[in-house]
C-alpha cells in the first residue's frame, strides 16, 4: 500500500478524489500515513483514491449544489451567490450549496450569502 509522503499536510494540502467533483482540504493524516480524512466527505481515503493534490493557496473555491436526499443533478459554481440562485430554482426539497471545505451556505435575512454550517462540525 502506498503511503502519503511528507508533502501532504493538514495546513495547506487540497486533494482531488476519484469520482468526486472539486478539491477537498485534508483534515487528518493517520500516524501510519496510509490514509487521510478530508473535510466535507466521510470516511478515510488511501493514496490510490487521490487523483492529484496541491499545496498552493490560490486554487479557486468552487461551490457545489447537491441534494441532501441523494437526487442526482450536481452542479458547480464559482460564487456562492450563483450556487444559491441555482439551488432556489431546483424542483423539490433538499437542495443545498456546499463549498470545497464542506461548509454549507444559505442566505441571511438581507439576502447575502453566509455559512450556516461549518464542514468540520
Amino acid at each position: 500500500m502506498n503511503k502519503f509522503n511528507r508533502l501532504f499536510n493538514t495546513d495547506t494540502t487540497k486533494v482531488k478524489i476519484t469520482g468526486q467533483d472539486g478539491w477537498y482540504r485534508v483534515k487528518e493524516i493517520h500516524e501510519s500515513r496510509q490514509w487521510i480524512e478530508v473535510v466535507g466527505l466521510g470516511g478515510s481515503f488511501q493514496r490510490n483514491h487521490i487523483e492529484t493534490f496541491t499545496n498552493k493557496e490560490n486554487k479557486t473555491m468552487k461551490y457545489t449544489v447537491r441534494n441532501v436526499y441523494g437526487i442526482s443533478g450536481l452542479t458547480t459554481h464559482r460564487k456562492p451567490e450563483t450556487g444559491l440562485k441555482a439551488a432556489s430554482k431546483r424542483e423539490g426539497e433538499g437542495w443545498a450549496v456546499y463549498d470545497e471545505d464542506g461548509n454549507q451556505w444559505d442566505r441571511d435575512f438581507d439576502g447575502n450569502p453566509q455559512i450556516v454550517k461549518r464542514g468540520d462540525e
